[in-house]
């Protein structure tokens, strides 16, 4: 980690935490060295902690504030002298935020630390986060070049399967996500130029196909349903166009060599099909695609919001692409959630269809189906996390 951290560049913090049945240790990384404590958290109060976390995240109707706070005490404040002296760094080398980097075990794979509040402001209003994965490599070093082209492929009807009996209700605001992300001939104001697959058009083959293109830096963009079954790789699906089914073991199978990000705009799609109930399936997800090629991914925690998250991605794209920004992955990411929490393209979202049929420890209840003025939840803007690399 050191070394990583070394080519990094001023401005990251690696931190990794060990979970034992008695307290949560967690060691801090700089280029220069490292440092280790722990804190007499026994695992019993730290799942509580967190399963406090995801409930209060459920649902925009509730306040997350105070499971953010008494986590950001657990996790973070051990280490706020750390976090200080990284911000410090960040602002010297003229970085927006800091970027920390998190190896994370246990249950804590479900924790969006991006979603953490110190009793002044969320984490991400001071940080960028990646999720480090050891199948990614080194996460550092990517060329500057911002010529990537993007496939993106999206499910707006409604879809149901007999053999399982569920149903996936329609997303309309899928059309207009990727409108605003891929710049073609009918969407001229896109982010990035390249192809759009919709519908009977998104099938397996099609998404092959599009893999099989070599010699371009490209960007794979999915928008669809994700059903995750606890346990299940094969009952784990995504959703396809033509109403099939891609499931987790299939999607592990697929060559993403070339693939510099692979996004997954759908629900729970970081939490499939694992078989440890301790969240080794979050990771899990990320690390199979990178084994399969991707050099990064970005997955969600828990089932996302048809129309804010066809804000959210746009303006993520917008920032990765922009040569004035010059943001990396992991700022990019926090650019766009800070759109939605600082309300610079508020909202009405009138649609709470999610894109999904279920959730780990959580479920979008039935109060929640309203409208929801803005979105500075974290319902909205924190599922999304950034696993690989970053630069």
């Amino acid at each position: 980690m050191r070394s990583l951290l070394q080519r990094a560049g001023p401005g990251h913090l690696g931190v990794h935490y060990i979970v034992t049945d008695r307290d949560v240790a967690v060691i801090v990384t700089t280029a220069q060295g490292q440092i280790g404590q722990s804190r007499a958290v026994p695992r019993d109060e730290l799942n509580r902690q967190v399963a406090a976390l995801r409930a209060a995240l459920a649902t925009p109707r509730a306040n997350p504030l105070p499971a953010a706070q008494a986590l950001y005490q657990t996790l973070l404040a051990p280490i706020a002298s750390s976090l200080d002296q990284v911000e410090k760094e960040a602002r010297a080398a003229g970085r927006p935020a800091a970027t920390l980097v998190l190896s994370l075990t246990d249950v804590l794979r479900y924790v969006p630390f991006a979603a953490l509040h110190d009793s002044r402001q969320f984490v991400v209003e001071r940080f960028a986060t990646v999720l480090r994965t050891e199948a990614a490599g080194d996460p550092a070093g990517t060329s500057e070049s911002k010529d990537w082209r993007v496939a993106a492929f999206g499910v707006t009807g409604a879809v149901s399967f007999a053999d399982d009996q569920r149903q996936f209700a329609a997303l309309p605001a899928v059309s207009q996500e990727v409108g605003a992300i891929v710049r073609t001939a009918a969407t001229p104001s896109g982010a990035l130029p390249g192809s759009i697959t919709l519908d009977a058009e998104f099938s397996r083959s099609a998404l092959e196909q599009a893999l099989a293109v070599r010699g371009e830096r490209r960007v794979v963009h999915v928008a669809s349903h994700f059903h995750f079954a606890p346990g299940n790789e094969f009952g784990s699906y995504l959703v396809l166009g033509d109403k099939g089914k891609l499931s987790l073991a299939d999607l592990r199978e697929l060559n993403l060599g070339g693939v510099e990000l692979l996004t997954l705009s759908a629900c729970s799609t970081a939490v499939g099909g694992g078989r440890n109930e301790r969240g080794s399936e979050v990771e899990g997800l990320g690390a199979s695609l990178q084994t399969a090629g991707a050099r990064s991914v970005i997955a969600s925690l828990w089932a996302v919001a048809d129309t804010s998250t066809a804000a959210l991605m746009p303006s993520f794209y917008r920032s990765l692409s922009s040569a004035d920004a010059k943001l990396d992955t992991a700022l990019a990411l926090r650019s766009a959630q800070l759109v939605l929490l600082r309300g610079a393209e508020e909202g009405v979202a009138t649609s709470m269809d999610t894109r999904g049929a279920s959730l780990v420890g959580s479920v979008v209840s039935s109060d929640s189906m309203q409208k929801i003025q803005g979105w500075a939840h974290p319902f909205y803007w924190a599922p999304f996390i950034l696993l690989g690399r970053w630069q």
